[in-house]
């Protein structure tokens, strides 16, 4: 914690009012409480404050979004595939469907397809449909320019803060 706090970066931004801070914070709650699933899998508590935070996070900035392919990704691998391969079909699939984690995957990312699309016929276009619109390779090719204009200007600009720490003289 005194290592985030005293980070120049954090200190120097923090009183700007922006979505960097909000999105941390449903971040990194988000992950605490899917680190406590780990220990309680029956909690439908957790499994509510999952996906209320979870969609805090993609709701507070559209990047949040890669939330769920970490959680889908991190279900994978929470998955005995060793144990998996023994199995018959039919025992496979039960196996899967009593993963906790595949069914929260699978719930989650059908609530946000759901949500995606009724926000888009409600409103017009929805974050994830502006997002794969910025994603297209001409528009990426386009701004590369602006990107490497400013990037050198950051990273050796005065006002940015370093440490000097040297490993011979601690």
């Amino acid at each position: 914690t005194f290592i985030f706090l005293s980070n120049p970066y954090f200190t120097v931004f923090a009183s700007l009012i922006m979505t960097e801070i909000p999105y941390l914070f449903w971040s990194l709650l988000a992950m605490y409480l899917v680190s406590r699933f780990e220990n309680n899998q029956n909690s439908n508590f957790l499994k509510l404050g999952i996906v209320l935070t979870f969609f805090m996070v993609y709701f507070t900035r559209a990047i949040g979004a890669g939330i769920f392919v970490a959680f889908a990704v991190y279900s994978l691998f929470k998955i005995n595939w060793s144990e998996l391969k023994q199995l018959s079909l039919k025992n496979k699939l039960n196996t899967l469907l009593r993963n906790n984690y595949i069914i929260l995957t699978i719930c989650l990312f059908i609530t946000l397809i759901l949500w995606q699309f009724f926000y888009g016929k409600l409103l017009g276009g929805s974050q994830a449909g502006l997002l794969s619109k910025l994603l297209r390779p001409e528009i990426f090719f386009e701004n590369l320019s602006a990107v490497w204009q400013v990037l050198p200007q950051n990273i050796f600009s005065d006002q940015v803060i370093r440490f000097n720490v040297s490993p011979i003289n601690p």
